[in-house]
C-alpha cells in the first residue's frame, strides 16, 4: 500500500526535502505530495543523472535513483497549487496519467526548477511538467529525455503550458515522443493561452504520430514567446490522417520573437494530407530567423514549402537552404 512520504502542515507551512545527493525516492510505494494554495514546498538535492554532450544520459539514466515509479490518475509526483521550489533533482518514471507525469503545477507558483532532469516519464498532457489555471513557474534549466505522451488527444511531452506563465526554459530535449489516435500537439513545448519568457535549448530526436499533427517540437497558440534559439535535428512527424502544420515548429495566432538555429535531417510524412512546413507561421508574428536548413524531408500529398507564412508576417530570413525535399 503506498504510503504518505510526508504530511504538509496547515495554512503558511514549509517542508523542505534535502537529499544531499545521496538520497531517492521510490515512489512505488508512497502516495506522492500535494501542496496547497499557502503551503511551500521545497526539493533540492533528489537523485543524480549525467548528461552528456549529444543530450544522452548515461548507461541506464540513473546513478542515484530520485522521484522513481510514481502512477496517478489524475497528476504527477507532486500536485503544487502553493509554492515550489526544485534544485538538483531528477524525476524518472513518473506517470501522472492526464495531467503531468512528474509535476503539475495547478494554479501554484513554481520559483524555480533548476539543474533537473526528466526522464522517462508519461502523461496525456505534459508528461513531465504541466502548468495550468494560471500557474506560475520561473526559469526552467533542466533537461527532458524520453518522455512520453499516448492517447486519444495528446499536449507536450516535455512541457505544457495552458493558461500560465513560464521564464526562461534551458537545457537540452531528446528523444521525447506523442503517439495519438488523434491529436498530438507540441512534441517537445505546448504552449497555449499562455507566455514562455525565451526558450534555450536544443530538439533532438523528438517523434510525433497521429491523425492530426502540430508542432513537432514547439506549439505556440494564442500566445507569446521571446527568443528561441536552438538547434532542431533528427525530429520526425508522421500524419496518419488529413493535416500537419509545422513538424518543427507551429506558431498560430502567435507572436514569436527571434528564432536563431539549425534545422537539420528533419522528417515529417502526411501520405494522405497537406504538409505546412518545418516551420509554419499561421496568422501570427515572428522576428528573424537565423538559421541553416539541411537535408529535412517532406512528404505528403499537398506539401508547402520547408517554411509556411499564411496571413501574416516574418521580418527577415538568413541562412542556407541545402538539400531539402519536398514531395
Amino acid at each position: 500500500d503506498s504510503t504518505p512520504l510526508g504530511t504538509m502542515g496547515g495554512h503558511n507551512s514549509q517542508l523542505t526535502i534535502d537529499g544531499h545527493t545521496d538520497f531517492s525516492i521510490n515512489a512505488n510505494s508512497v502516495a506522492g505530495i500535494t501542496v496547497n494554495s499557502g503551503q511551500t514546498l521545497i526539493l533540492k538535492n533528489i537523485g543524480n543523472v549525467t548528461i552528456n554532450n549529444d543530450g544522452k544520459s548515461t548507461s541506464d539514466y540513473i546513478i542515484n535513483a530520485s522521484v522513481n515509479g510514481f502512477t496517478s490518475s489524475n497528476g504527477g509526483f507532486v500536485i503544487n497549487s502553493g509554492t515550489l521550489t526544485v534544485k538538483d533533482s531528477v524525476f524518472y518514471n513518473n506517470n501522472g496519467s492526464n495531467n503531468g507525469g512528474a509535476i503539475r503545477n495547478v494554479g501554484g507558483t513554481i520559483t524555480e526548477i533548476t539543474n533537473a532532469n526528466f526522464i522517462n516519464n508519461r502523461a496525456d498532457t505534459g508528461a513531465a511538467i504541466n502548468n495550468s489555471n494560471g500557474g506560475t513557474i520561473g526559469n526552467i534549466n533542466a533537461n527532458f529525455v524520453n518522455n512520453i505522451g499516448d492517447g486519444l488527444q495528446i499536449y507536450g511531452a516535455g512541457i505544457h503550458n495552458y493558461g500560465g506563465t513560464i521564464g526562461n526554459i534551458s537545457g537540452t530535449f531528446v528523444d521525447n515522443s506523442l503517439t495519438s489516435t488523434y491529436w498530438a500537439l507540441g512534441g517537445g513545448i505546448y504552449n497555449a493561452d499562455s507566455s514562455i519568457e525565451n526558450i534555450s535549448s536544443d530538439f533532438i530526436g523528438t517523434s510525433i504520430t497521429g491523425a492530426y499533427l502540430y508542432g513537432g517540437a514547439i506549439y505556440n497558440e494564442n500566445s507569446t514567446v521571446g527568443n528561441i534559439t536552438g538547434n532542431f535535428e533528427n525530429n520526425t512527424a508522421t500524419c496518419t490522417g488529413t493535416y500537419l502544420a509545422g513538424s518543427v515548429i507551429s506558431n498560430s495566432s502567435s507572436n514569436t520573437g527571434n528564432i536563431t538555429g539549425n534545422f537539420k535531417n528533419n522528417t515529417a510524412t502526411a501520405e494522405n494530407g497537406t504538409l505546412c512546413g518545418v516551420i509554419s507561421n499561421q496568422s501570427s508574428t515572428i522576428g528573424n530567423i537565423t538559421g541553416d536548413f539541411e537535408h529535412n524531408i517532406l512528404t505528403g500529398k499537398t506539401v508547402y514549402g520547408v517554411i509556411f507564412n499564411q496571413n501574416h508576417s516574418i521580418q527577415d530570413i538568413t541562412g542556407d537552404f541545402k538539400n531539402n525535399e519536398l514531395s
